[in-house]
């Protein structure tokens, strides 16, 4: 009973819902998760890069009000400096020494320093609160000319005791004594640890790093000697953009990956580069992650439980719904989806399938319908075509001193192409060949009514461009507006004389091969039939000695296509027609056509062909 029961739930559509629920349920949640992750991740970057953006803004703003502090305290100091400038006393130097020292360790200045500018243009340390620089000559330091351009100057350059420092330097003209330059000098060593004792990040790095993006400063010593660039190379950190932060760049060092943030320093070609671990953000993700975890237990848990007695009652109107399905299959139209009270949105469901049923049963009885239209209409087509078949020459003539073969293929049941000849007394024979513009049947159609119209017109034997003249006359007057026109070659053959008098009327040329010689090619100048009334009619005639060939055609031969979407081409046809050396029309047919056969390659035909050669036997 128990196995029955184990069966019944595994193989129950319930249990089916729940299982792809659960699977459902579970991957958005997964892929919501992970995009969550990121978009938070980067929202944690963002916010941390404006942290670090106001950082950097501060320190910039502190490095300026230093400069400006520094180049205040050179205004308050100046009295002194000028005293020691134009006194020799050596009691006058060392209260003023003493001074300057006080004031420099009051005010976090590294040295006071006072150099003399030499006749040579060599700046001299003559005096310095750190003794260290006395006697150090600045010249190799700074650029004299520079110094004496503007009256104060703010430069951050190696130093010869520090390893880098900042100076906020004066230059002072004096008439009387040699120029002087006063200097403040600030440590960046000692700068840069004054600034990130008033930052309180953990793993924070302040560093002052040149245009190349070499480290000259920095409050991390494995910085030293470093190099910071987008391009790789020895000793060098490499820095990457991050795509979704403007201005942001990320290194990794030490297999720790950091954020960092460069702004120059104003009236310097040195930038200040404030770097933070990403340990930072990861610590407030933990708490993210573990928050999120459990959201996705209890949504799958009690969503799990509720979609799985949910779908147990939904089976019903499921079960319904696949037997009516199943009956349906099986040819049972008559079944149909009754309402139930649960069944929700299988309801909907059972009335777009009971709809569907309604619109298959109408669909059947139009295919029906339509059916027998189609073949009603194709047995027309066939009827067409066989009226078409037995209006044209159905076998080869019977004129004494003529010999003529043809080929007729339609590109569809019917054809807008014709070809024909009439004996209209023991000397003449009226062969004509045309062409209707487009396929099927309007083509057929005006086609054959022009022929009947030439038919008619040619038994009371008039010239051959009044012929054509009164028939397209009449023609005209059928196609009214319709735009359908008639290309053709038609004309008288006198066999007494073996002469073929005929006009081109917008068709292809003809081609005569010549026995024992090649192919010559006539045509006139002339408009399709149909178009619009004839003025003048121009005719050619050619002589046919014993054994030469004429040969007139359809475009559906020179623009047969193969597989390549080549065309045939009337040079082809030249070619096949000069290596003829058979000695009858049907012979030269057929060879005509195994080539154009072989050309297509059994590609579908197109448009309609035909074909007639004749000779004068």
């Amino acid at each position: 009973m128990g196995k029955k029961a184990r069966r019944g739930l595994s193989g129950s559509l319930g249990f089916r819902v729940l299982s792809i629920s659960m699977i459902f349920l579970g991957i958005p949640l997964i892929i919501y998760s992970a995009v969550l992750y990121v978009v938070d991740y980067r929202q944690y970057v963002r916010n941390l890069y404006q942290e670090v953006d106001l950082m950097t803004r501060e320190e910039i703003d502190w490095v300026q009000e230093n400069e400006l502090y520094h180049q205040n305290s050179l205004n308050l100091i100046e009295e002194f400096v000028v005293t020691f400038h134009l006194t020799d006393s050596d009691k006058a130097h060392t209260d003023l020494n003493r001074i300057l020292k006080k004031f420099s360790l009051d005010q976090n200045i590294s040295a006071i320093v006072y150099n003399k500018v030499t006749p040579k243009g060599q700046i001299i340390c003559e005096k310095s609160t750190l003794s260290l620089y006395e006697g150090v000559d600045f010249s190799r330091y700074f650029n004299l000319k520079e110094l004496q351009s503007g009256k104060e100057s703010v430069f951050i350059t190696k130093d010869p005791v520090y390893n880098y420092s900042m100076y906020v330097v004066r230059y002072i003209h004096r008439d009387a004594k040699a120029d002087a330059i006063v200097m403040s000098i600030v440590s960046l060593e000692t700068m840069l640890s004054r600034m990130k004792q008033f930052q309180n990040t953990e793993g924070l790095v302040i560093s002052v790093i040149d245009n190349k993006g070499a480290v000259i400063a920095t409050t991390n010593k494995d910085f030293e000697g470093k190099k910071f660039s987008k391009k790789a190379g020895k000793n060098t950190i490499t820095l990457d953009q991050i795509s979704y932060v403007k201005d942001g760049q990320t290194f990794a060092f030490k297999n720790k990956k950091h954020f960092v943030d460069i702004k120059q320093i104003p009236k310097t070609p040195m930038y200040l580069m404030i770097s933070i671990p990403e340990t930072v953000i990861m610590h407030s993700f933990l708490s993210f992650l573990f928050k999120l975890g459990i959201f996705l237990v209890f949504v799958i848990v009690i969503g799990g439980i509720l979609t799985y007695f949910f779908t147990r009652r939904m089976a019903r109107p499921m079960n319904q719904l696949s037997e009516v399905m199943t009956s349906i299959g099986t040819g049972h139209l008559e079944k149909a989806y009754i309402h139930d009270k649960y069944g929700f949105e299988i309801n909907q469901i059972g009335d777009s399938f009971n709809e569907m049923r309604g619109n298959l049963l109408t669909y059947i009885e139009q295919v029906k319908t339509e059916k027998g239209l189609k073949e009603a209409f194709e047995k027309e087509l066939q009827i067409g075509h066989q009226i078409q078949k037995a209006i044209l020459p159905s076998e080869e003539p019977h004129i004494d001193g003529v010999e003529i073969a043809t080929y007729y293929s339609p590109a569809k049941e019917v054809a807008g192409d014709f070809y024909d000849y009439l004996e209209l007394d023991d000397n003449t024979v009226l062969i004509t060949i045309a062409d209707g513009v487009g396929k099927g049947i309007s083509s057929c159609l005006y086609s054959f009514d022009l022929r009947s119209i030439l038919r008619t017109a040619a038994l009371q034997r008039p010239p051959l461009d009044e012929l054509v003249k009164s028939a397209n006359k009449i023609f005209c007057a059928d196609t009214k507006e319709s735009c359908n026109f008639v290309t053709l070659v038609t004309g008288y053959l006198n066999k007494k004389e073996r002469t073929y008098q005929f006009t081109d009327a917008g068709h292809l040329p003809i081609f005569i091969k010549r026995k024992g010689k090649g192919v010559d090619q006539y045509e006139t100048k002339g408009i399709a039939l149909g178009i619009d009334v004839l003025e003048e009619v121009e005719t050619n005639t050619v002589t046919l000695e014993q054994g030469d060939f004429c040969v007139m055609y359809t475009d559906g031969i020179t623009e047969a296509f193969n597989a390549k979407e080549e065309l045939y081409t009337p040079n082809r046809l030249l070619q096949v027609m000069e290596n003829f050396d058979g000695n009858s029309c049907q012979e030269l047919v057929n060879k005509i056509m195994e080539d154009v056969n072989a050309f297509a390659e059994g590609t579908e035909q197109h448009d309609d062909i035909s074909l007639i050669v004749f000779r004068v036997g």
